[in-house]
């Protein structure tokens, strides 16, 4: 599911680049401030909930 969602987001920026744009510097430290406390293992498999 997320290889399909991908490939659409790819080519919708392939077709429509116009409608890009930067992130703010803003954003991204509020961004950073909501996860800085968050510990997440990549490595660990996921529960049957979170599939």
């Amino acid at each position: 599911m997320a290889k399909r969602f991908l490939n659409f987001i790819a080519r919708d920026i392939e077709k429509n680049p116009q409608h890009l744009q930067a992130i703010s510097s803003d954003l991204v430290s509020r961004v950073q401030s909501l996860v800085a406390e968050v510990d997440l293992d990549l490595d660990a498999p996921l529960s049957d909930e979170d599939e």
